[in-house]
């Protein structure tokens, strides 16, 4: 028993500890196991003496008051933890759904912006290279004095000095 009663006041210490409700919630349950004490021992220092009928009056006259009063202190506690778990959840559930939307927004503008850079790329290739397909089309059906404008340090630019230096020395 008093194994028990140590747990329970071990309990008590921890809800104090971390109940986000009233603190007088808390100290109203305590005080009323504290007060309980006298009436649990009584009880059972009746029913170690044999005197059962005794006991059992003792714990329907006053025991069972001020257990119902504590459970009723703890049952209020039990409600506003159970409100506050729900109200959590609810704010829990509020940002994660903003969350969600910002990453849908940001993938949505990565996504656009990684297009916008392909055709730019797509742009910055192709021209220069469009550009060099016509000339040498154009070099081949005899036009031998066309060259290519195209000025880079890139691979586009080097094939069409490439191409110049070819033109000039046939």
């Amino acid at each position: 028993i008093r194994a028990l009663e140590a747990s329970v006041y071990n309990s008590f210490k921890i809800v104090n500890d971390k109940y986000l409700g009233p603190r007088s919630d808390v100290e109203i349950a305590y005080q009323l196991f504290k007060d309980w004490k006298p009436l649990r021992d009584k009880v059972i220092k009746l029913r170690r003496s044999g005197d059962l009928d005794a006991a059992y009056t003792a714990y329907r006259e006053e025991h069972l008051n001020y257990r119902e009063r504590m459970f009723a202190q703890i049952q209020i506690m039990i409600d506003f933890a159970a409100g506050k778990s729900v109200d959590f959840f609810h704010k829990a559930e509020n940002e994660k759904k903003r969350l969600l939307t910002w990453l849908r927004v940001s993938l949505l503008f990565a996504f656009l912006f990684s297009i916008l850079i392909s055709y730019l790329l797509y742009k910055g290739i192709n021209k220069p290279l469009r550009t060099l397909t016509r000339i040498t089309d154009e070099y081949r059906l005899g036009k031998f004095n066309l060259r290519s404008s195209y000025s880079s340090t890139n691979e586009i630019g080097k094939l069409a000095d490439a191409f110049n230096n070819m033109a000039t020395s046939v």
